[in-house]
């Protein structure tokens, strides 16, 4: 009777983990940091976003930075934890996901006026 009690827990917890990720399924994956605070860069600096809530921003140079973050799909902001001065200095970011010919642009503000733009090639 254990055992099962614990199956359908574990069943539940799996169940209900997909839903809240499947929401945020646009954000995961590798990601071009193409401007921040409107500077444009010439060699982009990489961002991915796991479907974990973990991060990485990787520089040109190879040195790998990290962070967590959630979503807040009804407010459509991204929060960020990150031990970093340079990369999102605001922990809180709003977003907005548009379409450009064969490009997805993320585009995330906060409120201090902070902003970055994020690219990458729509998958086919």
């Amino acid at each position: 009777m254990m055992r099962t009690i614990s199956f359908i827990i574990i069943l539940l917890a799996l169940n209900c983990n997909k839903t809240s990720t499947a929401k945020n399924t646009y954000l995961v994956g590798k990601w071009m940091i193409t401007e921040f605070s409107l500077l444009h860069c010439n060699v982009c600096p990489e961002i991915t976003f796991e479907v974990t809530g973990n991060g990485k921003i990787k520089e040109p140079t190879g040195k790998e930075i990290f962070f967590t973050y959630t979503v807040d799909t009804d407010s459509k902001t991204i929060t960020f934890s990150i031990n970093d001065n340079f990369y999102f200095s605001d922990k809180i970011y709003s977003y907005n996901k548009q379409i450009e010919g064969n490009l997805i642009v993320l585009e995330l503000n906060s409120k201090s006026g902070d902003s970055y733009t994020f690219t990458r090639q729509q998958s086919k």
